[in-house]
C-alpha cells in the first residue's frame, strides 16, 4: 500500500508480510497470519520506512528463513538482498535477526531474485546459499559469488532450489521477453514496450551449474507472471505464483512429467 507523504506528491510504499497455511489436500487457504517484524526492524541499522518485499520461504538446514529485498529511496538506494529468521513458536509469527548483503558486484548494481538453496532436503553436500545468477553461486560468509560451469542462460531467480533424489536440484525460473507493440510515425520516438515473463523448470547440480531445462511455458497466458515457490508433494510439484501483480495462485505439475520433459539447454 502506499500513503500521502510529508513530500507532496512523493508516494511512500509500506510493506506489510504475511504468511499462509494451507490445507495439504485441497491446498485451500486455512488461515493467514501477518509477520511481526518490529523486532527485525529495531535492531538493524538503517531505518526502514518501505519494509521488506519478495519473500520467499526456504529453509537453510537449522531455521526457518525468509529472504527478501530491501530498498529504501535515501538510506538504500539500490535493491539488496536480506534474509530473516521466521519464528513460529508462539500465536504471532516473529521475523527476527535482519541480515542484509552487499552486493558483490558493486554499490551501484539492482540485487534481486537470488535463489536460495532449500535444505536439508539435498541428497548431497552444497556449498552455496543462494544461486545468484545463471552460472553464478553465492555464498554468504564470503559474500562472493563463484562462477560455475555449464551453459548460462538469459533466465532470472525464481523459486527455490529443491533437492531431488539423484542428487540434483530443482526450481522454477522466469525470462523476460521484450517488443514494442506500438510504433510512432516520428520515428526518433522510442516505440512503447511490453514485457512478457514465461517460466522454466530447470535441473542444477550439486555445484549450481545448469544440466536440463524445460521448455517455456506461461502459466495463465498473461503478460505478467513470476513464480517464486516450489514444493514437493505427493509426487507433485506445487509452484506458488502471482499474475499481473494483482492476484496469487498455486499450480500443481506432475513431478515425473516435468522431470521426463527436462532436456539439455540448446545454446
Amino acid at each position: 500500500a502506499y500513503i500521502n507523504s510529508q513530500f507532496g506528491s512523493e508516494k511512500l510504499f509500506r510493506n506489510r508480510m504475511f504468511i499462509a497455511k494451507l490445507n495439504p489436500t485441497s491446498l485451500t487457504l486455512q488461515k493467514i497470519r501477518e509477520i511481526d517484524l518490529s523486532e527485525a526492524y529495531d535492531n538493524f541499522h538503517i531505518p526502514l520506512t518501505r519494509g521488506l518485499e519478495d519473500g520467499r520461504l526456504y529453509h537453510d538446514g537449522e531455521k526457518l528463513m525468509v529472504s527478501c529485498v530491501l530498498f529504501e529511496s535515501k538510506k538504500i538506494t539500490h535493491a539488496r538482498i536480506g534474509t530473516i529468521e521466521l519464528d513460529m513458536s508462539g500465536s504471532t509469527p516473529k521475523g527476527r535477526n535482519l541480515v542484509m548483503f552487499d552486493s558483490p558486484r558493486g554499490e551501484n548494481i539492482v540485487e534481486k531474485n537470488w535463489m536460495p538453496v532449500q535444505k536439508p532436503s539435498l541428497f548431497t553436500a552444497v556449498d552455496f546459499d543462494f544461486l545468484y545468477d545463471s552460472g553464478f553461486t553465492y555464498s554468504t560468509e564470503t559474500n562472493e559469488i563463484t562462477e560455475v560451469d555449464g551453459p548460462k542462460l538469459p533466465v532470472r531467480g525464481g523459486s527455490q532450489l529443491v533437492g531431488l533424489e539423484n542428487g540434483t536440484m530443482l526450481a522454477i525460473t522466469h525470462q523476460t521477453i521484450t517488443s514494442d507493440y506500438m510504433r510512432f510515425a516520428n520515428i526518433q520516438k522510442p516505440p512503447i514496450m511490453r514485457r512478457r515473463y514465461v517460466h522454466r523448470f530447470i535441473q542444477y547440480s550439486s555445484n549450481g551449474e545448469i544440466l536440463k531445462v524445460t521448455d517455456m511455458f506461461n502459466f495463465l497466458n498473461k503478460s505478467i507472471e513470476f513464480a517464486s515457490g516450489l514444493a514437493i508433494k505427493d509426487g507433485k510439484l506445487l509452484v506458488t505464483f502471482g499474475a499481473l501483480d494483482s492476484s496469487a495462485h498455486i499450480a500443481s505439475f506432475p513431478l515425473k512429467k516435468v522431470l521426463s520433459a527436462l532436456r539439455p539447454p540448446k545454446i
